[in-house]
Parts: structure tokens; C-alpha cells; sequence
């Protein structure tokens, strides 16, 4: 709608009332007070009888403020609930990649047997000192749906966004990804992330030492014995940046040390 009203397709706005249009006073207020006037836009909240051709509405501010509150109010009531059922037990992220729902209890994860053996030929991949990239390519040589095609050819909504249009192209990332989650040896992993606000959408990741860890909670796909080799393996395998002394002895033997190369 934004890009519509700059490109000057639509000259009015109506909605329900002033919390359809947003629950933050400050981003309420900078529409209604700067954006629309200075596009000639014109507003109507039809509950709350704001109509901006009538003039500026003086009661407007004081419920844009009782808008936000509420969803402040209901922010709080919802982290607590989730701070609650997290400290628990109950699993808070949806299953990964080598999971799903239980159909009896949808709180509880089983193995899908389909992509639990695309989990295990990574971690043996790995074990035997295949690098993340060249277990990527293995899997789409094979033609094995990466778990975005997998989850979308199963109907089951993920977040995010699509930007690999090969169903069949693994990342490195993911390979990575799959490596070093712990949830594989029958855990639940719950407070990994969180938002700093409930204006802010955005989740940032938390620190381990903030992490709430329940063992053995589910089925293993990978033992834990074969998790922790995986982590120390990975671990002395990761690429080091080059030191700049290497970088400057390279240049110097290549160029002969004059800036031509020899």
C-alpha cells in the first residue's frame, strides 16, 4: 500500500479504526501528522470518527497511546506465558530438519523417517572428513530436496525467506547448520533466541549460558557420543584467516618483491 501511495494510486485511506492502522503511537503519529498530509492522503478511522478532511482530531494522540499500550499489555502476558511453558519442557521452536509433529501430541517430536537418514549421512559424512561443501554437493548429486523443498513438498509452512529456487541446492550453511544441533541427540533447546521488544520483530540469538537444555526428551536420530566427535572435529577443521605476515610473503614471492610478477 506505501509504494502504491508514492506512486499517487490512492488518495485515501479508511480503516476500522486507528489500531488497524498501527499499535505504535510513534509510527501512528508520524502517518497520520506527516506522511498522509504531505501526500494529500486523505485518513478515516470510521470507529473513531477521525476523518483528516474534518481537521486534525484532538482525541487521536490519546488513543494512539491507549493502542499501544495494550499491545505492550499483551506482549508481557504472552513472554511470560512463553517463559513459562519453555521452563517446562515443551519444545518453543517448530521440530528440525529430521523431525516432526507428533500427530497424538503436537508438543512432542518424533523421527520422520524420510529425512532422519539424510541427518545421519551428514554426520558420517562429516566424521569421515568430508568437508561442508563437498557434503552439499553430495546431497544434490544424489538429488535429495534440501529441507526448505522438503518441508514445502510435505505443506508444512516455515518462516524465512525463499531465496533458493534449486530444491535440490544445499548450502553449506545448512549442512553446518544440521552439524551442530543438539536437538539430534533427543534434546530440547528452548530460549535460544529473543526479541527486545515487542515493537522490535526481529529475533537475536542468546547466549549459550542463557539457554534452557532438556535431555533425552525425545528419540536421538544422532547417539551423543557421535555429536560431541562431530563438534570436536568441526571445531579443529574450521578455516583460520591467513595471518598477514603469510599474505605479504606471498605477494613478495610472487612479485619478485617489486610489484611485477616474476
Amino acid at each position: 500500500m506505501i509504494e502504491d501511495i508514492d506512486l499517487g494510486y490512492i488518495s485515501t485511506v479508511i480503516v476500522k479504526d486507528l489500531s488497524r492502522l498501527g499499535r505504535r503511537y510513534d509510527m501512528v503519529g508520524y502517518y497520520m501528522d506527516t506522511y498522509f498530509p504531505d501526500r494529500d492522503i486523505r485518513f478515516i478511522a470510521v470507529n473513531d470518527n477521525i476523518d483528516s478532511d474534518e481537521g486534525e482530531s484532538e482525541i487521536a494522540p490519546f488513543k494512539n497511546v491507549l493502542n499501544e499500550f495494550y499491545a505492550r499489555d499483551i506482549s508481557k502476558k504472552c513472554r511470560s506465558s512463553y517463559r513459562i511453558r519453555g521452563s517446562t519442557g515443551e519444545p518453543l521452536a517448530p521440530p528440525p530438519y529430521g523431525y516432526i509433529k507428533s500427530p497424538d501430541n503436537p508438543q512432542k517430536w518424533i523421527v520422520d523417517p524420510e529425512t532422519a537418514t539424510v541427518v545421519k549421512d551428514i554426520f558420517r559424512m562429516c566424521l569421515e572428513g568430508k568437508g561442508n561443501e563437498t557434503i552439499a554437493r553430495t546431497l544434490q548429486e544424489r538429488k535429495v530436496l534440501t529441507p526448505t523443498a522438503y518441508w514445502a513438498s510435505k505443506g508444512i509452512r516455515k518462516g524465512g525467506k525463499k531465496t533458493n529456487l534449486d530444491q535440490y541446492k544445499w548450502n553449506n550453511s545448512t549442512v553446518e547448520t544440521i552439524l551442530s544441533k543438539q536437538e539430534y541427540c533427543g534434546d530440547v533447546i528452548n530460549f535460544k533466541t529473543y526479541k527486545k521488544s515487542f515493537k522490535n520483530k526481529v529475533r537475536r540469538d542468546n547466549p549459550p549460558d542463557k539457554w534452557v537444555i532438556f535431555k533425552d526428551v525425545h528419540e536421538p536420530i544422532i547417539d551423543r557420543e557421535t555429536f560431541e566427535r562431530v563438534q570436536e572435529f568441526t571445531m579443529k577443521t574450521k578455516r583460520r584467516a591467513p595471518k598477514q605476515e603469510n599474505g605479504e610473503s606471498c605477494i613478495r614471492l610472487c612479485t619478485g618483491g617489486n610489484g611485477k610478477k616474476a
